[in-house]
Formats: structure tokens, sequence, C-alpha cells
């Protein structure tokens, strides 16, 4: 029996919610069936998100990201978790008109196999937040830097703008958040958000734990990575030298019979060159 298959327990929304001040959090974003097994049994989250829309979608904005996209991807991710907790993002145009509208998109991550959306936003979302929460919907929030001038500030400690932020966070903890990622904040900061509210409060250091990106922690980003993140593997460094990117094209052109142990259909052992 393989060690996934031994893990009996599941993450649950409740669990996560209790884990304020006992435990650290891990989560990771995954987008179909082979990261979302790779992933579920070490994190407690895996978190679906629009982000990839400008990774694995090549899309240079976060708004060309349907429900439609998601769906799919809540549906993927879904089937393949059987430990982590399934957090699906709302897309922007399926939540900025109204709270009812934010309603019937959640409901469709939740019918698609999702265990909670994530809704990006300060106080403005807030009712949104509350209106999903008061229908049954588990909710984690999302905060941004809240401006490009106070991205600095708030970076390492601001004052102001770190006020500012407590203020949001208390907001949508009242809302009915039972977790709360923050974007682009480190340091005292998140420490000090983390500390002013009771739900967990994922930032990375001085926080209740971190969440970050598949693409960063196995080398798929290309040159960038965040600096918060550990890379665990570096996977475009094992392909782009290979064979496959050097020979296996020219293979193709020509019209020569595979040998047999790589015949469709039969099967050899992994440490078969």
């Amino acid at each position: 029996m393989s060690s996934k298959a031994s893990v009996s327990r599941h993450v649950t929304v409740p669990s996560i919610r209790s884990s304020k001040g006992q435990r650290k959090l891990i989560a990771a974003t995954a987008y179909g069936r082979a990261i979302t097994e790779v992933v579920d049994e070490w994190v407690d989250i895996v978190l679906i998100d629009d982000i990839a829309t400008m990774g694995d979608f090549g899309q240079p904005t976060l708004l060309s990201f349907t429900l439609e996209h998601m769906v799919s991807h809540a549906r993927a991710v879904s089937r393949s978790a059987r430990r982590a907790c399934v957090a699906a993002g709302l897309p922007f145009s399926s939540r900025h008109k109204s709270p009812a509208q934010a309603l019937d998109s959640a409901l469709r991550l939740l019918e698609a196999g999702a265990s909670a959306v994530k809704v990006e936003g300060g106080v403005e979302m807030a009712d949104t937040v509350a209106y999903l929460v008061k229908n049954g919907v588990p909710v984690i929030a999302q905060l941004r830097r809240i401006s490009e001038r106070a991205q600095g500030a708030v970076a390492e400690g601001g004052v102001v703008a770190c006020d500012r932020m407590i203020q949001a966070a208390r907001e949508l903890e009242r809302a009915g958040a039972f977790c709360l990622v923050l974007e682009g904040v480190g340091g005292d900061a998140a420490g000090r958000i983390a500390a002013a509210v009771s739900i967990p409060v994922l930032a990375g250091a001085g926080s209740d734990g971190q969440i970050l990106d598949n693409e960063d922690i196995l080398g798929l980003g290309g040159d960038f990575v965040q600096r918060m993140a550990r890379q665990h593997a570096d996977m475009l460094a094992v392909v782009e030298p290979t064979p496959i990117v050097q020979t296996s094209v020219p293979v193709l052109s020509i019209p020569v019979a595979p040998a047999r142990a790589r015949a469709f259909g039969r099967a050899r052992s992994p440490a078969a060159n």
C-alpha cells in the first residue's frame, strides 16, 4: 500500500480554522491531476488560483480567466485530492457585479468538487464574503498590498499601510472568512496582521503558514522565483538539456521503427534508458 493510500485524515475547513496557534499550515497551488497527486499528501490546502491564466495559459492579465476555466480545474483537482482541502478562486468576472453573482459562481465551484472558494479584495468584499458564508459557502479571503506606493511600506512593516490591512483583515474575519491569504506582505507586517485576527493567516514567516505556487517550488517558472519560495526541484533544467529536446524532434522526422523496448504497450523498468 502506498503512503498516500495510508493517509486517512481529510483536512477540513473546521480543522484549518482551528489550527490557529496550534500548527503551521502548508498550502500549494495545483491545476490538474499530476501536480495535485504530488502535493496532496503533504499540504493542508490545494489552491486553484486565477494566476494560472498568466502561467499555464500565457495570458497577460488575470481578467481573462473565466469561471468556466475555474470549474474545469476544480473538477480535475478535486477528483485527485484525497487529503487536502481544495479551494478554488472566484475569478474577477464571476464576483464583481454583486454578492448574488458571487454566490451563483461559488456554488458552481462547490458542485465541481471544491471544498471552499477564495475571494480576493479588502473591506469592499466583506459584504460578499458575509453573503457567501451565510449561504453555506466556506471562504478564504485574500488581501494584496494596498497600492503600488504602499507596497514597500507594507513589505517592510510600514505602520500606516499595515494598520489598513489589519482593519481589512478584521472586517473579513467578521464577515466569516475561515482563513486569510496575504500577497506581497512579509516580515513584521505579516506577523502583526496574523496576531490581529483569530483566523489563520498565510503569509510566510511570522504568520500561521505559507502558500506557494507549484511553479516556484518545482522550478517550472523559469528564472524568476519568489523570494519566499524554497525551490525543491528544477524541472526546466531537467528537461531542456536532455535528449528529449535535443534528439526527439529529429527522430520524429526519420521513418525508422522504434526499438522493441520503446514499442507502444510494452512495459519497461523506470530505470531503463
